[in-house]
């Protein structure tokens, strides 16, 4: 223990040395840079000494808090202390020293919703549910214990981990309020603009519905890619928002790119040679018409396994693949056809680079959230040496 303590006191030094880089809290924790300062609180990750487990720790300057500033932090402390959720970014330790309070929470090194949606431009109907579900589960176990968030936007979701399918987490717990059951009172005027309810912006009393407005409008930007009500002039976007003016038109959109993205994951599989994937995205029943079937319509898997285990493993591998003119049909909400020009650019057997083209339709089904490609018709034109 002695070494581990003096150890520690090291480390402090050499950071002192060079700045106000870390600071050697003594009871409990060590504490590293900044990870992001506001107007009387910073955020930085420290490490419990006794541990040597990583945690993110805001640290609020109480000598610049009024009366009713200190009020809302005890309100998050005791709203934080409550929720325990796989979704929720938890609460490990609330610490008053002179003149600051440390609330002590899970590190959450993802970054947040917000970013990932600008890194995606949008999400896939399946990844989109996922997000929300789990978003759905957390603001679930909020409510449940009394408690509206107030703040839901994607600024306040934060990502478990850069690893794909990382869980999502909401934060920040600072305009939370708790209420007594389905109450709906006036609890003043609070949130971030595009994410107000119709009836907070009425000054009507509210309650834990406003939660779930807000996640409709996430919902909608995960989806989308842009939030449903926008406008530079707050007073004209408040006026979207109570009129519940937005653009459907873009959804249908949305579901659309999904068709292509799902068709442009298919023949990425088909280029890589990877039978295991090509098979996830296709029904098991997957029927389908193709030139070298010889005019006959092929169920199953078979004939396109016999493709990848012979055609594409004498070298014959595409190199380059480009669909032309994707034109998607909607058929109901779990139904879509899907027609292009698939060019390929690929090396034959003896090295010659050639090129291909072909008119191919695919008809897409939903099933538990997932598209699955049904049936495929292609009509090829024969290959040609590339000039």
């Amino acid at each position: 223990k002695v070494v581990v303590y003096s150890a520690l006191h090291a480390i402090c030094s050499i950071c002192s040395a060079s700045g106000p880089r870390a600071h050697f809290f003594p009871h409990r924790l060590l504490f590293f840079p900044l990870f992001f300062r506001g107007a009387f609180s910073v955020v930085r990750r420290c490490v419990k000494i006794s541990s040597g487990q990583e945690y993110a720790a805001k640290i609020i300057n109480t000598k610049k808090l009024s009366a009713r500033d200190h009020q809302k932090l005890e309100r998050e402390a005791r709203i934080c202390r409550l929720l325990k959720h796989p979704n929720i970014v938890r609460l490990h330790d609330s610490i008053s020293e002179e003149g600051f309070h440390y609330l002590v929470f899970d590190l959450v090194t993802g970054g947040e919703l917000f970013e990932d949606i600008v890194a995606r431009e949008y999400y896939s109907e399946a990844d989109a549910s996922h997000c929300i579900q789990q978003i759905l589960e957390s603001v679930h176990h909020c409510h449940v214990n009394g408690i509206v968030h107030r703040d839901l936007k994607p600024e306040n979701l934060l990502l478990a981990s850069k690893m794909k399918g990382a869980a999502v987490k909401l934060a920040d717990f600072g305009l939370a309020i708790e209420v007594q059951g389905d109450q709906q009172a006036w609890f003043g005027f609070a949130g971030t603009p595009g994410y107000l309810s119709p009836e907070v912006l009425r000054k009507d009393p509210y309650g834990k519905p406003v939660d779930m407005w807000a996640c409709g409008v996430i919902l909608y930007i995960l989806l989308v890619g842009y939030p449903p009500f926008w406008d530079e002039d707050q007073h004209r976007l408040y006026q979207q928002i109570k009129a519940g003016a937005y653009d459907t038109s873009l959804c249908v959109l949305a579901r659309k790119q999904d068709i292509i993205k799902v068709t442009e994951q298919l023949i990425e599989s088909i280029n890589n040679g990877d039978f295991e994937s090509y098979a996830k995205i296709c029904d098991p029943g997957l029927t389908s018409f193709e030139p070298e079937a010889l005019g006959n319509l092929v169920e199953g898997h078979d004939f396109h396994r016999f493709y990848f285990e012979n055609a594409l493993s004498k070298g014959n591998k595409p190199v380059h693949t480009i669909l032309l003119n994707p034109h998607v049909h909607l058929i109901g909400e779990d139904a879509a056809c899907i027609a292009y020009i698939r060019l390929t650019q690929y090396m034959d057997g003896s090295g010659i680079p050639r090129t291909m083209q072909s008119e191919e339709t695919r008809v897409w089904h939903r099933r538990d959230g997932k598209w699955l490609n049904i049936h495929f018709h292609r009509s090829g034109a024969p290959s040609v040496p590339i000039k």
